[in-house]
């Protein structure tokens, strides 16, 4: 009960950082669907901090800020179309209000960590946001290389999804107990479960409705993700060269986007994908201190 209340006011927060910014910013805050996230790093890091003071509602709103500043450029960087069930911020403003927002969003975030008065949690999220980026670049840099592999992509999407996750569960060990012996506990939790959830996150590029973006968009841009590094190791030689040709130029139509879904069912892939989602969070379970912060 204590965090759906703190989590209304991380809501009350942000709101308020933008309408007191004027109205070409409330817009697009707007318009960039802020006010419609999970709020699930900020949830970790409550249930962490089992703090829920002025302090713990502005470092919970800084994390969620610098999230959905990642959210932006991120569907500029993949071209998404939808965010939320939404139109995505770069469709109704263009790439370059899009990309200065976002930067706002980084500086508004550490704006408020800099308020909150932790050094120590302030140089966390300066380090988290450094692996953020590290990820997100090698994801671009290897766009369409269909040699990346199952071990290679784990340690992308650790750094783009996993670490956030990670950085809130330890923040927030850290406003509970400065010195605490326990915090890289709690971040190799939050990586464990970031990690999942970004590969269920992938899966639903190709099944589900992927959080409003659409199907198939990892695919159109080049992004290789688990369900596709699975396919390609285990088709035969003939289907592999026909999905390599269509993710690297050869313009995909519904029925070759039918076959690929086909193709994933008859080899397992997403089962599997679920199933290692599925092993990282058992594993995260099983560390006592953190079921205890989050039960």
């Amino acid at each position: 009960m204590k965090t759906a209340r703190a989590l209304g006011a991380v809501n009350k927060k942000i709101r308020e950082i933008v309408d007191r910014r004027g109205p070409a910013l409330r817009g697009l805050f707007e318009d960039a669907s802020l006010d419609a996230g999970k709020r699930l790093r900020a949830g970790l890091f409550f249930n962490f901090s089992q703090s829920y003071g002025n302090d713990a509602v502005k470092i919970a709103s800084a994390i969620e800020l610098l999230h959905a500043a990642t959210l932006i450029h991120d569907d500029v960087l993949d071209a998404s179309p939808m965010r939320r069930g939404r139109q995505a911020l770069h469709v109704k403003r263009g790439i370059p209000l899009s990309i200065l927002y976002g930067d706002y969003l980084f500086s508004e975030s550490f704006s408020m960590l800099a308020e909150a008065g932790n050094p120590r949690i302030w140089e966390e999220m300066t380090r988290s946001l450094s692996e953020t980026l590290k990820g997100e670049i090698e994801e671009q840099y290897r766009r369409g290389d269909v040699s990346l592999t199952e071990e290679e992509y784990l340690s992308i999407i650790e750094k783009k999804s996993g670490t956030l996750f990670g950085a809130a569960c330890k923040t927030g060990l850290i406003l509970k107990d400065r010195e605490s012996p326990l915090a890289e506990r709690a971040y190799k939790f939050g990586l464990k479960v970031g990690s999942a959830y970004q590969i269920l996150d992938d899966c639903s590029d190709y099944f589900g409705h992927n959080g409003g973006k659409g199907r198939f968009n990892d695919f159109r841009e080049g992004v290789i993700t688990l369900p596709l590094i699975y396919l390609l190791k285990r088709c035969s030689r003939s289907e592999r060269s026909f999905i390599i040709k269509k993710l690297k130029g050869s313009k995909a139509c519904p029925a070759d986007f039918k076959k690929i879904k086909e193709l994933m069912k008859r080899y397992g892939v997403i089962s599997d994908c679920c199933a290692l989602a599925q092993e990282m969070l058992d594993e995260a379970e099983e560390d006592k201190l953190c079921r205890r912060r989050i039960l």
